[in-house]
């Protein structure tokens, strides 16, 4: 079974590419929460048990901040 979460948001690479033809850095507040989002999303998903307490083994390849 698969089964995707759809998060309505921008995307990263299109903040990313904005701010390099503009020359603009980014802040570390806004890397450091980046970051955190991804951290929080790999810890959920390698935390998941199903209903009888076992560990469900979840593929996190496609995660995208």
């Amino acid at each position: 079974m698969l089964a995707m979460e759809y998060c309505d948001g921008g995307a990263l690479s299109h903040l990313l590419r904005w701010m390099r033809t503009a020359s603009v850095p980014m802040p570390p507040s806004v890397a450091v929460d980046v970051g955190l989002h991804v951290a929080r999303a790999l810890r959920a998903a390698h935390r998941l048990v199903g209903p009888d307490g076992e560990p469900v083994c979840v593929v996190h390849r496609d995660l995208k901040p």
